[in-house]
């Protein structure tokens, strides 16, 4: 038919431009969807880590630098077990003795 790459012309440049600017307002939105969500899941931990430690120093004194640490280290699931397994810690030792039971040799 014709022998000629249409993106050479006006009319396919313009094509081309419009093309890469819904492609990147989408990229974005996208974007923005994807922060928003993981933003999210981000502040979600970071909330449940620190009432599990302001429950631990009201309960047992100050929170030893090793269990800031080992709580940092793990997900959202296992934040929800240490803070219904809290619930019946009678001694700061018992943390030790979860941790021990769920991480024992895992990291």
């Amino acid at each position: 038919m014709f022998n000629f790459d249409i993106s050479d012309t006006l009319i396919g440049q313009e094509l081309l431009e419009e093309g890469e600017k819904k492609g990147k307002r989408e990229g974005k939105r996208e974007g923005k969807r994807e922060g928003k969500k993981e933003g999210k899941k981000v502040g979600k931990k970071e909330g449940k880590k620190e009432i599990i430690l302001y429950l631990f120093e009201d309960r047992f004194g100050k929170v030893p630098e090793i269990m800031e640490k080992q709580i940092d280290l793990i997900d959202t699931k296992m934040l929800d077990d240490l803070a219904r397994s809290l619930l019946n810690f009678s001694s700061i030792n018992d943390y030790y003795l979860w941790w021990g039971k769920h991480f024992s040799g895992n990291m």
